[in-house]
């Protein structure tokens, strides 16, 4: 694989071939969100195009420190777009980082997730439609039980796999990744983070549009004319 796919590893459990795959997430600290996407993007559009299915997708989020942010829920979103839906019936929604949480802490802040950031995930009435929610605690056991979850899933729901909508719409309909809803979903996160970068200095404020107009062109979106003018585009 190319250095910049996803790492994807396979093994065997119970007889089953599986393929894990790891990918960075948004926000991630060296790659700018819309690089994250495009690689997302290509290996699941890849691998459909290879016959590949998805059995599950497993989303990430630390229940502690930090308590859920504006962006946060943005990323959330962007993941939505991804999956679509129907791909909602192969996701597990696991939180991280239990083994530093206080029990009091960590119980308020599953609940602010399960009522408030994720119940449209959680508590849709059709089945294909729903996400699952989990802990994953810092143990090698408790990996295993979350690969057992999904692939219970997947059989609970007599589906082999599920197509995700960013895979139909790249596959199935020849859309570039600029026109598939996970992209539009990126660009508006993007204009409000545009928008939101008023405060500060001069310098800081052009330095922190110039980092959001890269993120802008990445995905070949055009940018507003007030921010080219501004930028000297």
């Amino acid at each position: 694989m190319r250095n910049d796919s996803p790492l994807a590893k396979a093994f065997q459990i119970g007889g089953q071939r599986i393929v894990l795959v790891d990918t960075p997430g948004f926000d991630d600290t060296e790659l700018p969100d819309s690089e994250i996407l495009r690689r997302i993007a290509v290996w699941l559009a890849s691998s459909y195009d290879s016959s590949m299915k998805v059995g599950g997708v497993v989303y990430m989020y630390p229940i502690y420190p930090n308590r859920m942010t504006r962006n946060d829920r943005s990323n959330v979103k962007v993941f939505q777009k991804i999956c679509g839906n129907h791909g909602l019936s192969k996701v597990i929604l696991a939180t991280t980082r239990w083994d530093i949480c206080p029990a009091e802490s960590g119980e308020k802040r599953k609940r602010e997730l399960v009522d408030t950031f994720w119940s449209d995930m959680l508590s849709a009435s059709a089945p294909q439609t729903k996400a699952e929610m989990t802990a994953l605690w810092n143990s090698e056991e408790s990996a295993w039980d979350l690969i057992r979850l999904v692939l219970k899933r997947r059989a609970d729901s007599h589906i082999d796999g599920v197509i995700l909508t960013i895979q139909k719409q790249i596959v199935d309909k020849s859309k570039k990744l600029k026109h598939t809803d996970a992209a539009q979903e990126l660009r508006r996160k993007l204009d409000e983070l545009l928008k939101e970068s008023g405060s500060g200095s001069t310098q800081a404020r052009k330095d922190k549009l110039r980092a959001l107009a890269t993120e802008a062109a990445r995905l070949r979106l055009p940018l507003g004319t007030r921010i080219k003018r501004f930028l000297g585009f």
